[in-house]
């Protein structure tokens, strides 16, 4: 039975369907037993169903994002900011001001021991540096990830047991020592050593020598004059012995010579790896690709405008195509021309209309033009210079103002996304959590996209795209989650992100708000379970401690069914009575305990299957009382 609810807190939350609170082991204490239960029943739930909760200082009014109201006892000097002004009224002009950089592989940020440096601000201008950014180096074995590939002492040393002398020496090889916690192992696995001589063209014993006092041995059964294991092809005479592709098979006994992945029989160019079928064809009067083609579907971008102007503007490439393995000229490319009052960069400088005193229409009157309406050059009465403003009818939005992200998802600066893109971070089920986070790279689960949301100066929060994300999601404080957004309608908030829990694990749980101490908020999200697996299991879709800033706002929870209830306390002579299945949110507790049983002499608690006693509750079990 799927059972669905709505919970706004400001205090600790517990949201989903169990016949007990759960009981999450500490990393620290996981595996020892805790101090037995106190001797009572577990007694059902008779209470009413939780209601919505009354309304909290901590829960805004969707329309009213928190940062919008103002605030009676702010000082009138803020904090310094990068601006060349001195924002804190102490004499000093943009003292201590940094923001976090990193001029290393975005793959390894904040992987290992990488981690972000700090780039300071001088009269109002980032001054480019970055100090104390700590970038990937070669991994050596103390227990760190020294080259931050999420991997510590992951790349062993070579190690050898045999004669020392032999290393190296006919077949005889060096093995590897692998580092195990910081320390070498003292083991040396796969090493090649010394073995008995046998008449097959290798050096086993690592003298020197191949095939020596082996009666009967014919170390060069191909007749080619080169012996044992020297020889590439040891059964086909080659005395060239030619190996085109350096793999060690001569060619006169690899059907690839090449190694290009296609069989020579079937290579029209068998030692060229760039020519075989599948090979990218190329402007060279050549068949590269083996369809009896030459230079067929080649072209190349072109552009002959002025240096600094592609892609500006109106100026856009062309395309050259290959002709007799030449290309031939620049088609569709387009330059630089003059100037006309159209809202438009022809001269492909960066500027629109200039030098021709355009004008838009400003209806709401904040400065800026109607995006959509043409200019009139030269500008007319009552018009304004500067274009840009996508909602000409309302004063408060324009590419000048703040976006603060807010429930309505309204876009106040116009450029096109609900936020300041600087200051979010982006997640989509199409993503890559290796990506940069931008709307053109999100990353690719929620749990990476946090974490990087913690590394972000000024956060405004997650914007999470619409689709489904695994649960088991851990909140970190002022890291907001904002769902709803289509990437595919360029992050317009017009779709649904659910959060989903599943697995055979005794108690799922979608999401952790823990130690939340600041406003952390969860908007505009779908938070499910499965039906639990185990039995004796429990479904939550948020599990709250210590979380008094965590808001939810337009959160939909719709978990499933605890599990069933686990065999009661066992005596010798009668079985207790199986616990009943988990009912819904509100309804009756899942789990419950079965049936005490009396022995003929004394009474004595039955053991729970698969469980320790006295042990956690599972399911919602508690120990009887004796």
């Amino acid at each position: 039975m799927i059972a669905k609810r709505i919970l706004l807190t400001a205090l600790g939350l517990l949201l989903g369907c169990s016949a007990e609170f759960p009981s999450f082991p500490t990393d620290a204490a996981s595996d020892a037993d805790p101090a037995p239960d106190a001797d009572v029943d577990a007694a059902p739930d008779t209470g009413p169903p939780i209601a919505d909760a009354a309304p909290d200082a901590r829960v805004d009014d969707a329309t009213t994002p928190p940062d919008a109201r103002p605030d009676p006892d702010a000082s009138p000097c803020p904090e310094e900011t990068c601006d060349g002004l001195d924002n804190d009224c102490d004499g000093a002009i943009d003292e201590g001001v940094g923001r976090p950089c990193w001029p290393f592989a975005d793959e390894v940020r904040g992987v290992g021991r990488c981690m972000d440096g700090v780039e300071t601000c001088r009269a109002g201008e980032w001054v480019g540096d970055c100090t104390g950014a700590i970038g990937p180096v070669d991994e050596i074995c103390n227990g760190v990830d020294e080259d931050c590939d999420g991997q510590a002492d992951e790349d062993p040393r070579p190690c050898y047991d045999g004669p020392p002398e032999t290393l190296g020496v006919g077949r005889c090889a060096a093995g590897e020592e692998a580092c195990r916690r910081g320390v070498w192992s003292g083991e040396c696995a796969a090493p090649i050593v010394p073995g008995e001589e046998t008449c097959d063209g290798v050096d086993e014993d690592c003298d020197g020598h191949i095939d020596e006092a082996v009666e009967g041995c014919d170390p060069d059964p191909d007749d080619d004059q080169v012996l044992g294991e020297e020889d590439d092809c040891p059964l086909v005479f080659n005395p060239d012995q030619l190996d085109t592709d350096g793999d060690g098979a001569g060619d006169a006994c690899d059907d690839d010579d090449d190694d290009d992945g296609v069989p020579d029989e079937a290579d029209c160019q068998p030692r060229d790896p760039t020519r075989h079928p599948g090979a990218v064809e190329r402007c060279d009067g050549t068949d590269d690709d083996c369809d009896d083609a030459v230079d067929e579907g080649v072209v190349q971008a072109c552009y002959g405008g002025p240096e600094g102007t592609e892609g500006v503007g109106l100026c856009r490439p062309g395309v050259a195509r290959c002709v007799d393995a030449a290309f031939g000229p620049c088609e569709g490319a387009r330059g630089p021309i003059d100037e006309s009052c159209d809202g438009r960069d022809e001269d492909c400088d960066g500027a629109v209309d200039e030098g021709l005193s355009p004008g838009w229409l400003d209806a709401d009157g904040d400065g800026y033009g109607d995006a959509l309406i043409p200019p009139v050059c030269p500008a007319g009465l009552g018009m304004v210079p500067v274009a840009g403003d996508c909602a000409d009818q309302d004063a408060a939005v324009n590419p000048g103002q703040p976006d603060p992200l807010d429930a309505a998802g309204v876009d106040t600066n116009c450029d096109g996304l609900d936020g300041e893109v600087g200051r979010l971070v982006f997640v989509s089920p199409d993503g890559d959590d290796a990506a940069a986070g931008t709307p053109d790279a999100p990353l690719l689960t929620l749990p990476a996209a946090i974490a990087r949301g913690t590394q972000v100066v000024d956060l405004q929060g997650i914007i999470v795209g619409s689709g489904r994300y695994a649960g088991d999601v851990r909140l970190a404080p002022g890291v907001h989650l904002y769902g709803g957004y289509d990437r595919a309608a360029g992050w317009a908030r017009q779709g649904s992100s659910t959060v989903h829990a599943e697995g055979p694990v005794p108690h799922l749980v979608a999401v952790h708000a823990e130690d939340l101490p600041v406003e952390t908020a969860l908007v505009d999200l779908v938070i499910t379970t499965a039906d639990a697996s185990v039995p004796g299991g429990s479904v939550y879709g948020v599990v709250a401690r210590r979380a008094p800033g965590l808001r939810l706002e337009r959160v939909v929870v719709a978990v499933g069914a605890a599990g069933a209830g686990l065999p009661g306390p066992q005596a010798p002579r009668r079985r207790g009575r199986t616990g009943g299945r988990g009912g819904d949110c509100g309804g009756d507790a899942g789990g419950a305990r079965g049936q005490r049983v009396r022995a003929r002499r004394r009474r004595r608690p039955g053991r729970l299957p698969g469980a320790r006693w006295p042990g956690r509750p599972t399911g919602g079990l508690r120990r009887p009382r004796r």
